[in-house]
């Protein structure tokens, strides 16, 4: 049974249940302040596997809203709690505390259709974490060891759902790399990425395991990066892009990767590499679209820059040289280069003048952070 807490939104409610034959819900309009309900009514509670909070219905502080909903969680294990926060954006503190909380049901669209399907489907089945990721913190520039004034650029993407295919022109040639630095530059600019193993491999599953992460499902965060093992549906999980990991040439799938809106080849440049490196006009499929490709060049000496933009002249403005990047998780690798192939995908607003406090450091709590762990 579900139990409604709304006075604004009863026909939203009302006729998602009907179209999808549920019969058992009970409708409450006179609940002004949740917190002093759930501490009144929170015996009479037992009968609902469901319950459905409309915040624009009542009054109570964010603390107040997000203690009711904890102490629901805690006592009712079972219970699946559905937001209503009409309107309310991605990027709102008070759904990202809730998120944080593994509150993933929320209903925030402006469209009424849109409410309606949203409201269907966390009714239903619900949302898992991947599905409402979007309402996550972002990540906050952390650890900046003094105060001072920086210049912060703001970005935005130009259209939704962009999609990047990775492969090498074989093993170990640094694909996996370049898919994580790309992760963490989109993420560090303030855009939301996640990485996809699209190469059936086990990579994610062990890293998983080397650092003792033991509930996965279909992803893990790592180092800041969503980590997915397998294919995912974008139309769902809310990123802003998708960079999917091929692997290797001889290995991928091209008719999944030809689809990317962007295609990179990752290459070496060592003399044994040039013939992994035609691989791709060999192949018909990638021959046809050469010209759509980015070239990325990993290991590769200053000298002989020259040559290979020289031997691949028709493809000159598509070739990129990679700095050395030992750390697949360093978000300052790369950065004019991948400005440059996403040129089309994002889009710098104003520069923002922001003050970086001094963070409060002592042995004091250096030491009883380190006892907590």
């Amino acid at each position: 049974m579900i139990l409604v807490v709304t006075k604004e939104n009863e026909k939203l409610v009302s006729e998602v249940c009907l179209e999808n034959n549920i019969e058992d819900y009970q409708i409450l309009t006179t609940v002004a302040n949740l917190y002093n309900f759930t501490v009144t009514e929170l015996k009479s509670l037992n009968n609902f596997n469901q319950i459905i909070i409309d915040i624009s219905s009542i009054n109570d502080t964010e603390k107040q809203l997000i203690d009711s909903i904890v102490t629901l969680k805690t006592i009712y294990i079972d219970l699946r709690i559905t937001i209503l926060a009409i309107g309310y954006q991605e990027g709102n503190t008070l759904l990202s505390k809730l998120f944080s909380e593994s509150i993933f049901n929320f209903v925030t669209s402006k469209e009424y259709h849109t409410q309606k399907e949203e409201l269907k489907k966390c009714i239903t089945s619900g949302n898992s974490y991947s599905d409402s990721i979007r309402y996550r913190y972002k990540e906050d520039n952390k650890n900046i060891p003094k105060s001072k004034v920086i210049i912060k650029k703001e970005y935005s993407k130009k259209r939704n759902s962009v999609t990047i295919g990775i492969v090498g022109t074989q093993i170990h040639i640094g694909t996996t790399t370049q898919a994580m630095l790309m992760c963490k530059f989109l993420n560090s600019i303030g855009l939301h990425s996640c990485y996809v193993q699209a190469n059936g491999k086990k990579d994610v599953e062990k890293i998983a395991i080397m650092n003792n992460i033991s509930e996965m499902k279909d992803m893990i965060n790592y180092n800041g990066i969503d980590m997915y093992k397998d294919f995912i549906d974008n139309k769902s999980t809310g990123y802003d892009f998708y960079i999917y990991d091929y692997g290797d040439i001889d290995t991928f799938n091209i008719d999944s990767y030809i689809t990317n809106d962007i295609k990179i080849v990752v290459c070496g440049t060592k003399e044994w590499d040039f013939l992994n490196i035609s691989k791709v006009f060999q192949n018909e499929k990638l021959n046809k679209i050469q010209k759509d490709i980015d070239f990325i060049f990993n290991f590769t000496a200053k000298e002989n820059e020259r040559n290979i933009l020289s031997g691949l002249a028709e493809l000159k403005k598509n070739i990129y040289f990679s700095e050395y990047a030992p750390n697949p998780f360093d978000n300052e690798k790369n950065q004019n280069i991948y400005h440059r192939i996403l040129k089309e995908y994002i889009i710098e607003k104003t520069n923002q003048l922001e003050i970086i406090e001094k963070n409060k450091f002592s042995m004091k709590n250096l030491f009883s952070k380190r006892k907590k762990r």
